[in-house]
């Protein structure tokens, strides 16, 4: 599905900052996600939009934006408290008599605006609007619904950062300084940041389909919205019709990207140059150098001239061994990405790092497009209510534990300091259902692997994996998942005609000019 670049770009980078999230000590209050929603849900009020007059990109369709707000309790444990507002915008259907079933999309990650960039157009999304509503709604905390406060000293003192050689203890105690600092700012605003996290968006998710009024819905869900989604499955059987799952994370995967998973995405990688002709002769061995590039930046980083995104004033950036792996780390996850991938490895150890510049604006901009209270608290409260992590196994490359181990130790320390009292747990194991799932899976997806996906899926009865080759996440923007997407939504359960899958074109690996 044709989405914008920009924004897959952006959930590339917010992929990166919610999968370094590890295991809390906060001991969470575990309640079942039903226990909230046995409430009244008041009608929606209708408002104006919050992208203003930009257009939306669908013919007609300008007119047809109905953008409303849904009032729920804060804490769904003491419904007469303070209440809080959320974001919805339902896109009316062409058709003038809609089918009664639309398709609600869920947000990608939390603490990112899922209305901001509707101005820009809707993109492969205007396919369901054939035949029925699309319905986009903000999580709380986020862009109009009562959003957080903004931590600009983070990004700040984040900048500043950048541009520092310093060791990996200090880099991580002053990070997490930042964080911390951060949560110090929010608790003073008067918020109550165990308030915003997963199991609040659960029931939020189940008030709105209830104020919505419909019987059944369709869900459309990536990354952290599939979290939901299972959820709402589990919980609310019933009001589901079918279930798109892009990009499927479990409650381990959010928290916490495996090193096993990691791992394996590298290897596919490397297998896909490998497999390449031209790729192949470029670097032959793509594996070896990609660990050199990491071991010679360790050694002597690079300093690399970049523009924040959006920004005017160049920052100096230090490029050590863990800036680049985190930077291969985005770059694997779209496929316009993983294709300069290669050539960046080899300019490297070239001594040409001064290329990286072009793909640094998105990774070093992270925290202009989130709400970090929104999203830390989200990421927190999640990983609180998981166990102990498995320990590695021996296949995983040290340059790769060592990464995330160092993502994990920065992590601990944060949640362990992040909420002022204990956050509403949930758990979620694999949920067992009847109802048509579609689940998309890139065969380059560093969050989870082939074996997690199977195992994650396994008790969804009605579940379809398709697993599309050269693709890493944000499948369904792809022409061959729109196709596949929608004729799964017009008729949940019939066999899918896959056909497309054969005509993927492989990845275009750059290599040096001749």
């Amino acid at each position: 599905m044709q989405r914008i670049r920009t924004f897959t770009l952006f959930c590339v980078v917010l992929a990166i900052l919610v999968s370094q999230v590890a295991c809390s000590r906060v001991t969470p209050i575990l309640v079942p996600t039903q226990a909230f929603i046995d409430l009244p849900v008041k009608a929606l009020d209708t408002v104006p939009c919050p992208f203003g007059d930009q257009r939306v990109g669908v013919e007609n369709q300008r007119e047809g934006i109905a953008c409303q707000l849904l009032e729920v309790p804060e804490d769904y444990a003491v419904p007469e408290g303070p209440k809080i507002k959320l974001y919805v915008a339902v896109v009316h259907s062409r058709n003038a008599s809609p089918l009664e079933d639309p398709v609600i999309v869920l947000p990608s990650y939390p603490g990112f605006s899922s209305l901001q960039f509707m101005g820009f157009g809707m993109g492969g999304y205007s396919e369901f609007l054939a035949e029925r509503d699309l319905i986009f709604y903000e999580m709380r905390g986020t862009g109009s619904s009562d959003p957080l406060p903004p931590c600009p000293e983070m990004t700040e003192n984040y900048y500043a950062l950048l541009q520092e050689e310093v060791s990996p203890q200090e880099r991580l105690s002053r990070t997490v300084e930042n964080y911390l600092a951060c949560r110090d700012t929010l608790l003073k605003s008067g918020r109550d940041l165990s308030l915003y996290t997963p199991a609040q968006h659960m029931a939020d998710l189940g008030s709105l389909i209830k104020a919505l009024g419909y019987s059944k819905v369709n869900l459309l869900a990536d990354y952290y919205g599939t979290l939901l989604a299972l959820a709402l499955l589990r919980d609310y059987p019933d009001s589901v019709r079918s279930v798109v799952l892009d990009s499927l994370l479990d409650q381990q995967a959010f928290t916490y990207t495996s090193a096993e998973s990691l791992q394996s995405a590298y290897n596919r990688f490397f297998e896909l140059c490998a497999q390449d002709e031209k790729c192949q002769a470029a670097y032959p061995d793509l594996e070896a150098e990609f660990y050199a590039a990491v071991r010679r930046l360790d050694s002597t980083p690079a300093v690399v001239e970049a523009y924040p995104f959006g920004g005017n004033q160049t920052l100096k950036v230090v490029v050590n061994g863990k800036v680049f792996l985190d930077l291969a780390r985005s770059l694997l996850s779209n496929s316009d990405g993983i294709a300069r991938l290669p050539k960046l490895v080899h300019d490297v150890n070239l001594n040409r790092a001064y290329n990286l510049a072009g793909d640094l604006p998105f990774y070093i901009s992270q925290f202009e497009f989130v709400n970090l209270g929104a999203n830390i608290s989200a990421s927190c409260a999640l990983a609180s209510s998981q166990g102990e992590q498995k320990q590695s196994s021996e296949d995983i490359n040290p340059v790769l534990q060592e990464s995330q181990d160092q993502d994990k130790r920065l992590m601990e320390e944060v949640c362990q300091g992040w909420f002022n009292s204990p956050p509403t747990g949930v758990s979620l194991g694999p949920v067992s259902s009847d109802v048509p799932v579609l689940v998309l899976h890139g065969e380059l997806n560093p969050d989870m692997s082939l074996d997690a996906i199977e195992a994650a899926t396994q008790n969804l009865r009605k579940a379809d994996l398709i697993v599309f080759p050269h693709m890493s996440g944000n499948i369904m923007r792809s022409d061959c998942a729109e196709q596949i997407v929608v004729a799964f939504i017009q008729s949940p359960g019939k066999k899918l005609e896959k056909s497309c899958l054969k005509q993927i074109p492989p990845i275009q690996f750059q290599v040096p000019a001749p």
